[in-house]
């Protein structure tokens, strides 16, 4: 924005002097009169200010562009002797007389009668003439009536051509020079401005433009005159505001990327290569080398056979500037690639021959710096390692080398440099600095090199290597203060140490305060010096850590292969079972492990039965296995016909097991002996008619009845039936519990039991109501499972109460066809709750996608229930590949709750009847059509329900129509109107509860809460903790408080628990709990341990036992837990709960607690023969336990004595497990232990 001169601004030259002292414009000819004096220039008078006069009679067009402007308005400036020079022909004297000239803009100024009156010596024109008007116009000056001036010299020569300004020829463009006194930006960036034409519009001259002055305004839109606030405001109002914004603004962002993308594509053809003779192109390099010559004159060609180090080395030959050398090294790299494409090859291959030419040439450039290094030393060689440091350099920073090679062979060149061209790498060290500390890698390595540099330089001892020395000290305080993470140096921080704090300002506190903290965070990763050394493990127990560190059945291939280099099969089978049936491991997955493996290895040909059998006969000698996880391991065999039942029955017969025990003494599988008692074991549904013959006969020579195995599977049928009257057709009875089946049933009966249940699930279907008729042939109608949620738990029940999770899983599969919402979430769940064996069975993405189409079936005819929905997503969540699935349900489940909130509005409060609340047979209807006839609830209506149905769950027996269950379910649907609102009045209702003195309603209906979503274990358990921390005591008995906790992480009694959708989500959150916070509930269990040892109360033994189980399914779960925190943790924290982490380990460990009578040599001899490869963790703490409860000297020395005795014993045995509790032991009873052993030695006989 301009403003025109005639505005009344300040002008960018002087303003014009008025004639005479008056106002007006002043006459070029007057002008010249007065200031055409160049020999006293000294006497011209300054310029007065005045304000500049606008002549607007001269306004037309035909008028401006007569004739141009004056570039500047400065009066007696050389500018104007310039312009009017053709006025000029010579030297004029003072008295000279000149004609008025005519103005530049073609009209005369002012009053032309004063023009002439004011003239100098104005009497010598009038020549006789008449009287003349009063004003005239002025006549042209008459050539041969004006004088001329001879020079000041004396010289009658006229002035030279060049110093004349009408004969200056102009040798350079134009350019427009921009005035001193133009206004200056703050960035010193003058005003535009344009240079008069006449046809510009700033030249037009009118009433506004004279007023306000020219605005080179931008015509915009009227709607972009004001701010976007109250239309975008707008927008984001409406329902589809935001989705028509973001269109806005991705189409902008295109539109925007468009323009700014170069679409052509690059014309840029590097200049081609031609074969030259040897002297053209040693002139073609000379050319090259000389500033002088352009390079576009070199451009045309470039000569053929320059190439890889010959072009490194020519160009310092020639000393070619390293800008140009760097321009040829581009040409000749473009031609390569050139080549390469042009050669027919495919992109892939392109890419790759460009990658390797690249490679190529970092070694060419490699290989010249080497031979530069390595040239003899002459008057010259400081310069061409420069240069070659230089053009090392710019090649490295304009992208020409494969940075990785190139830093490493730095690197490597570095590390294999004298200590003599140590400085010359130090000068590149400078240069590639960012780059080599970019990744903490090549960091760590310089960080060694340099301390192993200053160290080789000290311990020389020369002082000429003091600035050497010095110069390596600043490089290691620059990486320590700068890059402190590539000091972490476990394997040598201890070699170098010292000369990290010499190289630092000990006396600085920031830079000790550094080398402390550096020295403390080596010391962290390091290895300790004394570390004790890992003795090498056997085959039994590298056996054990492959198999425990099974966590996926993605590592079953990859174990199977490991396991495959071991030779001996038979170690390798009897280490698997006794792996998958040990106490000292947790989950039935280990069965459906060992089940995969033998079926891999019969396959791959090892003769797996004959291993088992051999297991089976020594297996009586280990009393700890749990028999019926190796009973149901061959079940499983044989229902997949790995087994083979016929040749057990011979080795049985074979061996005469079966003769002469027909005693009526023996009468249960579990008094015979595992090998014998396999045979009750055996499922006899797929075996041949005569093989099924046989065993039926061996097995009444057992002892063992074959009828009564045929009754006990009709019994249990029966059982089962009679709680399924929808799928077997018998009459309902309440009174029939599942529970009564009996615990302690063989797997025979399991799997007869388990087959019979999955043929009746397969065969309860009804005919789906298909939306799509030309979906299915004619004639045939979708079938769909029949499973009501009542009659799903019942199965679920029974198949887990027999821990037949194969059948359960057909069962599963079944179910996942059901059209129930509550059955299909019921079914995720129980595939969430089995996730490790179904995943080893190969069920678990199968049934996952089962269960998704059956969801997207349910949502084709209406919307599905929330239950589903969350059973799905924390389904999903554990299978890696079916994560963009749980994505889609997470919109779905978002698209649901928009759906509800941008629904017409149906406040709940309108349709509350009176007397809402009372006791009413009909409540729960009432309720369901309360909550279903609106979707929006104002906060008083919601405090209303919620108190309604707390108070029906804080009463001891609940409604006769709703259990605690329903109303938890009612409490999740009604938190979905106020999520927020009813989170805080759930919260104040625990607290209140929490800080009541009796909390047994609290934990009988917590339980339900977790269940249906309302309350995690995690989120209970921190208001807890912070409730108890707060500074004014809130929580009364809070001592009480852990063993409260305790009862909600045990589970429930296995005789009485029937999990209905919410009670099994309850039991999902407790498993969840305790494989993820096995600290936290350690620690809880431990707390409670502490505050139950004051001494007896009420429920001091119910307690006492649950705590027990916590904490020995605790230490199953994480056995790794046990050696790694040890005794030591259990002795500072919780001194008083070492009393039940003793009962607890003697319960795992199957020894007697009250053994008061049994000294301690006998307890240490006891755990020490106990101790496998699987009990070990426990055995090292049940001894940490008695060396810290015995800690008399004399108990001591007992403990020593017996462990001396077991260190023998295990030696004589070839067994190393006395190393490992020895090593847990104290400093002084390893060293009595190693006299002991040193003093027995030397007492043998030498001869």
């Amino acid at each position: 924005m301009i403003p025109h001169s005639s505005a009344g601004g300040q002008p960018w030259g002087h303003p014009l002097r008025t004639f005479n002292g008056g106002p007006g414009r002043i006459d070029n000819a007057q002008m010249l009169a007065q200031y055409d004096q160049p020999d006293r220039p000294a006497s011209l008078p300054q310029p007065i200010r005045q304000p500049t006069v606008v002549d607007l009679t001269a306004g037309g067009p035909e008028s401006q562009d007569r004739e141009p402007p004056p570039e500047t308005t400065e009066i007696g400036c050389s500018k104007w002797n310039e312009y009017f020079g053709y006025w000029r022909r010579g030297g004029r004297n003072e008295d000279a007389i000149s004609r008025p000239a005519v103005s530049w803009r073609g009209r005369p100024v002012w009053s032309f009668q004063a023009v002439v009156s004011e003239t100098p010596n104005n009497e010598n024109r009038s020549d006789g003439a008449g009287p003349k008007p009063p004003s005239p116009p002025p006549l042209p000056a008459q050539p041969w009536m004006n004088s001329f001036v001879a020079d000041p010299e004396g010289s009658a020569a006229v002035r030279s051509r060049e110093s004349s300004p009408v004969g200056a020829v102009q040798t350079t463009p134009y350019r427009i020079e921009v005035p001193s006194v133009a206004p200056v930006y703050k960035d010193h960036k003058p005003a535009d401005f344009t240079p008069w034409t006449g046809n510009h519009p700033e030249d037009v001259l009118s009433e506004q433009t004279a007023k306000q002055g020219y605005y080179d305004r931008t015509q915009v839109s009227q709607n972009e005159s004001n701010t976007a606030r109250p239309a975008l405001y707008a927008q984001l109002k409406n329902r589809t505001g935001l989705q028509m914004l973001s269109t806005v603004f991705a189409a902008a962002l295109e539109k925007r990327q468009s323009h700014n993308t170069i679409h052509a594509p690059s014309t840029f053809k590097p200049p081609p290569r031609v074969t030259l003779t040897d002297n053209k192109r040693e002139a073609w390099l000379r050319d090259l080398a000389n500033p002088s010559v352009p390079l576009r004159r070199l451009s045309r060609t470039i000569p053929h056979g320059i190439r890889g180090k010959i072009l490194l080395d020519q160009c310092l030959g020639k000393w070619i500037p390293v800008a140009r050398a760097v321009w040829l090294a581009k040409c000749v790299g473009a031609n390569e690639i050139r080549a390469f494409k042009r050669k027919g090859t495919s992109g892939a291959l392109a890419v790759g021959l460009e990658a390797k030419w690249v490679r190529e040439w970092t070694t060419n450039v490699q290989q010249f710096v080497e031979g530069v290094f390595a040239a003899p030393k002459s008057s010259d060689w400081k310069a061409k390692m420069t240069y070659a440091v230089g053009l090392t350099a710019r090649l490295f920073s304009e992208n020409l080398l494969d940075h990785d090679h190139f830093l490493e062979w730095f690197l490597s060149s570095f590390e294999a440099a004298s200590i003599g061209s140590i400085p010359i790498w130090l000068l590149m060290l400078g240069i590639y600095w960012n780059s080599i500390m970019r990744y903490r890698r090549r960091g760590r390595r310089l960080a060694e090199l340099l301390l192993q540099k200053v160290r080789q330089a000290t311990e020389a001892k020369l002082t000429q290597l003091q600035p050497l020395i010095d110069r390596l000290s600043r490089f290691i305080k620059k990486l320590v203060l700068n890059h402190t993470s590539s000091m972490i140096l476990p394997t040598c921080w201890e070699t170098y140490k010292q000369q990290v704090s010499s190289a630092l300002d000990l006396d600085n506190e920031a830079e000790k305060a550094l080398f402390q903290s550096l020295a403390e965070r080596n010391a962290r990763v390091q290895r300790p010096r004394h570390s004790k050394q890992t003795t090498q493990r056997s085959p039994h127990q590298r056996i054990v850590q492959l198999l425990d560190s099974i966590r996926s059945a993605q590592d079953l291939s990859s174990i199977f292969s490991y396991l495959e280099a071991f030779d001996d099969k038979a170690i390798l089978v009897s280490k698997l079972l006794e792996w998958l049936s040990t106490p000292f491991r947790h989950g039935l997955w280990r069965v459906y492990i060992g089940v995969r493996l033998l079926r891999k290895w019969k396959l791959s040909g090892v003769d797996i039965d004959s291993h088992i059998l051999a297991f089976l006969s020594r297996g009586q000698n280990n009393q700890k296995l749990n028999m019926d996880q190796i009973y149901h391991v061959v079940s499983e065999l044989v229902r997949s016909q790995t087994f083979s039942v016929g040749r057990y029955l011979q080795w049985l017969m074979a061996r005469g097991v079966t003769n002469g025990s027909t005693s009526a003494e023996v009468r249960k599988a579990k008094d015979l002996p595992i090998d014998i008692g396999l045979i009750a074991q055996l499922p006899v549904a797929r075996l041949p008619e005569h093989v099924g013959n046989l065993r039926s006969t061996l097995l009444t020579r057992t002892g063992l009845s074959a009828s009564e195995e045929k009754a006990a599977i009709d019994s249990a049928k029966d059982t089962v039936s009679q709680r399924l009257p929808g799928i077997f057709g018998a009459n309902d009875s309440a009174s029939m519990a599942l529970d009564s089946l009996p615990s302690d049933l063989p797997w025979a009966v399991k799997a007869e039991v388990g087959q019979w249940l999955r043929g009746a699930i397969a065969e309860h279907t009804r005919s789906a109501e298909s939306t799509n008729r030309g979906a299915n042939p004619p004639g045939i109608a979708p079938v769909v499972s029949a499973l009501t949620p009542a009659e799903f738990y019942t199965v679920r029940d029974a198949l887990e109460s027999f821990g037949d999770i194969s059948m359960l899983a057909d069962v599963l599969k079944f179910a996942s066809s059901c059209g129930d919402s509550t059955v299909l979430a019921s079914v995720a769940d129980t595939t969430n709750c089995h996730f490790d064996s179904l995943c080893v069975i190969g069920a678990t993405t199968d049934l996952f996608r089962r269960l998704i189409d059956a969801y997207a079936g349910i949502k084709k005819v209406g919307m599905p229930s929330l239950d589903l929905i969350f059973s799905l997503i924390e389904l999903g969540l554990r299978i890696p590949s079916e994560l963009n699935t749980v994505s889609i349900l997470r919109q779905d489940l978002s698209r649901m709750e928009n759906k509800s909130i941008m629904a017409a509005s149906s406040p709940v409060s309108d349709h509350i009847p009176d007397g809402f609340g009372g006791v009413d047979p009909l409540f729960r209807g009432k309720l369901d059509q309360l909550l279903q006839s609106g979707n929006v609830m104002d906060e008083p209506t919601l405090d209303a329900i919620f108190n309604t149905l707390i108070k029906h769950l804080e009463s001891d027996n609940g409604h006769a129509n709703l259990s605690a269950n329903d109303t938890c379910r009612y409490l999740a649907q009604l938190r979905s109107f106020h999520p927020k609102h009813f989170d805080g009045i759930l919260a104040r209702w625990v607290c209140g509860h929490l800080r009541s003195p009796e909390r047994t309603a609290l934990l009988r209906i917590l339980p339900p809460l977790i269940g249906v979503g309302c309350v995690t274990i995690r989120a209970f358990l921190a208001l807890a903790k912070r409730l108890t921390r707060s500074t004014p005591a809130t929580v009364p008995n809070a001592a009480q408080l852990p063993a409260d906790l305790v009862q909600l992480l045990v589970p429930g009694d296995e005789d009485s628990k029937y999990f209905d959708l919410v009670s099994y989500r309850f039991q999902l959150a407790q498993q969840e709990f305790l494989n993820k916070n096995s600290e936290e509930a350690l620690k809880i269990a431990c707390d409670a341990a502490s505050s139950n040892a004051g001494g007896p109360s009420a429920g001091h033994s119910e307690l006492e036992r649950s705590i027990v189980m916590l904490l020995r399914d605790l230490l199953v779960r994480h056995p790794e837990c046990a050696a790694r925190n040890g005794m030591q943790k259990l002795i500072d924290q919780y001194p008083a709960a070492l009393g039940i982490v003793q009962k607890a380990l003697d319960l795992l460990l199957g020894v007697e607690s009250q053994s008061d009578g049994n000294s301690v040599l006998s307890k240490v001899e006891k755990l020490a023969r106990m101790t496998d490869d699987f009990s070990l963790p426990f055995c090292q703490l049940k001894l940490q336990v008695l060396f810290h409860a015995d800690s008399g000297s004399e108990d001591r020395n007992n403990i020593v004595d017996a462990m001396f005795k077991t260190a023998v014993s295990d030696c004589r045995a070839q067994r190393h497990h006395w190393v490992d509790l020895v090593a847990l032991m104290s400093p002084d009873a390893v060293r009595q232990i190693r006299e002991r052993a040193e003093k027995e030695f030397f007492l043998y006989p030498t001869a």
